[in-house]
């Protein structure tokens, strides 16, 4: 099992939500990243495969916002489960407006 890194803490500052936006959108599971923070953006992935899955370890260091839509949905494996685990911080999950 081979992971994939990416830190964006080795690249330009106004470079790295633009990185990591593109970095979640091949992930197993596609998703939008938006940053809040301007300026001060930095975040590392470690994606690792497990079987017909995928782990991934998520640290973040900046506010960010992460969208998914029903195409999103759609380019992934609907039965597919996504677990959380916040280890610091918050974490707001809203689906359907609620």
């Amino acid at each position: 099992m081979r992971s994939t890194v990416l830190d964006t803490a080795a690249l330009p500052i106004g470079e790295r939500p633009e990185a990591w936006a593109g970095a979640m959108a091949v992930a197993q599971i596609p998703q939008h990243v938006t940053s809040l923070a301007t300026g001060t953006f930095q975040a590392r992935v470690e994606m690792t495969p497990l079987g017909a899955g995928q782990v991934s370890v998520l640290s973040s260091y900046a506010s960010v916002s992460v969208r998914r839509t029903a195409r999103h949905v759609r380019q992934s494996d609907p039965e597919m489960y996504r677990v959380n685990v916040a280890m610091a911080g918050e974490v707001r999950i809203d689906q359907y407006g609620q």
